[in-house]
């Protein structure tokens, strides 16, 4: 079982290297507000974003929703709070 460990200064720190431009200051404070449980659980892009990159997985619009469900059905165990996100998975062939 392979496990992925998300902080949200990790999260943060992506976020402005890749959208500080586009949302600004107060954009990237209030989409962190909430933390990084919510957003798993709200199912924001942007994380997912994050987390597949992470992942090394592609970011295609086009392949997206294969990947979720596919990443989906080999987690074993998620833990978020606000400032961290552990995700627990059986690596696939893709992975």
């Amino acid at each position: 079982m392979k496990e992925l460990k998300i902080s949200i200064t990790e999260f943060e720190e992506w976020l402005r290297k890749n959208y500080l431009n586009r949302f600004g200051e107060i954009g990237i404070r209030a989409l962190l507000k909430p933390g990084l449980g919510a957003l798993f659980f709200a199912n924001s892009e942007l994380l997912y974003s994050f987390i597949f990159e992470k992942l090394n997985l592609p970011l295609s619009n086009r392949i997206r929703t294969k990947i979720k469900y596919d990443f989906a059905q080999t987690l074993r165990k998620i833990q978020a709070d606000e400032k961290e996100l552990i995700i627990c998975y059986e690596p696939l062939q893709m992975l």
